[in-house]
């Protein structure tokens, strides 16, 4: 039994294993510390709230660490006799390490951004910080205001470093590996084992009827949306969102642009209303004279038609009169409903009153 433990302990993926496990007790303390730096904004979080929340924020931690990792991942368990040399063990720890600082470190800054953003930092800060230019700046007076955090950031890159675990301290002899017939169907098994659990805990599950953790996911193990961000982790909502787009400018029109355009469009618009542009005539004869007195300050409470058309009032209400050759008993009200072609920026039902 002690001989297949120290095997198992000269295992790559058993490395993996441990390391990852790792991760998640750092990234387990990096949760409990952000609510102790942020409590003033938590005040109904009880000590069992922290309890459930720490137990559902388990899950955004495995996804974003199987995210971060996953090259890591597929390095330690693919079946090649190459794992299990010095400089390739040295290559993944190089790896391991760097992509585990850089969560460390964006979830240590959140402890502080939260009392600005009051939400975990997303992939969208690239483009809000985008035309900074005293970043530098910025992150001095953070280093001098909250050493407290930036300590705590050092100590947990500072464990990570010394607690890694390196299952290869010499290259293995050739002669020590078990046969070919063995070695790779075995080691297969286990790399297509733990491709399969990575990609459950990326996903928070292998169900096939649940979507993937989002970041609304994390309401679910908090009474308030504020409190989402105890359950979250900053590397977690930084990789969900690092494919959506910032806000794009729309464009808008000035005002004087809208006025001109406007002016410019209007007689056109006028003159080329034909018979495909009268869609509807909605007849109202029978409707009673309190309906209509409804109808027309419900809809048309701040609309004048005819300061709307100005000279061109009379032109258009003929226009629309020739279309109907035989109208047929009108009675003294007539609303007129026009296609959205005609005059889609601000006109959508015509008015007129026969005399």
């Amino acid at each position: 039994m002690k001989f297949s433990f120290n095997q198992l302990k000269k295992q790559p993926g058993f490395a993996m294993a441990l390391n990852f496990t790792i991760m998640l007790v750092v990234y387990m303390i990096s949760r409990w510390v952000f609510y102790a730096m942020n409590s003033q904004y938590f005040p109904d979080v009880t000590f069992s709230d922290m309890i459930t929340m720490s137990w559902g924020g388990l899950r955004f931690d495995i996804s974003a660490l199987c995210y971060l990792n996953l090259l890591c991942i597929a390095m330690q368990f693919v079946p090649l006799k190459l794992r299990h040399t010095v400089k390739y063990q040295r290559i993944v720890k190089i790896i391991f390490l760097t992509v585990n600082i850089v969560g460390i470190v964006v979830n240590a800054a959140d402890i502080v951004y939260f009392e600005f953003g009051g939400r975990r930092t997303t992939w969208m800060i690239f483009s809000e910080f985008g035309g900074e230019s005293n970043l530098g700046r910025i992150f001095l007076n953070s280093i001098t205001n909250y050493w407290q955090v930036w300590i705590f950031g050092i100590a947990m890159i500072s464990a990570i470093a010394f607690l890694y675990y390196n299952p290869i301290k010499q290259d293995r002899a050739k002669d020590d590996y078990p046969p070919a017939k063995v070695y790779y169907p075995v080691h297969c098994a286990i790399f297509l084992l733990a491709l399969l659990l990575t990609i459950a805990g990326s996903r928070g599950g292998l169900s096939l009827k649940m979507h993937p953790l989002r970041q609304d996911s994390a309401e679910l193990y908090c009474n308030q949306p504020l409190e989402a961000a105890i359950v979250l982790n900053t590397p977690f909502t930084m990789i969900t969102t690092a494919h959506k787009h910032g806000y794009k400018d729309p464009k808008f029109f000035k005002n004087d642009e809208i006025i001109n355009f406007f002016l410019e469009s209007r007689e056109k618009r006028i003159k080329n209303i034909g018979p495909e542009d009268v869609s509807q005539l909605i007849d109202l004869n029978a409707a009673s004279e309190e309906f209509i007195n409804n109808f027309l300050n419900n809809n048309f409470k701040k609309f004048d038609l005819k300061e709307f058309f100005g000279d061109q009032y009379d032109t258009f209400i003929q226009k629309i009169f020739e279309n109907f050759k035989e109208p047929s008993d009108f009675s003294n009200i007539k609303i007129w409903k026009i296609s959205p072609n005609v005059n889609e920026e601000v006109l959508k039902y015509c008015i007129r009153r026969i005399s």
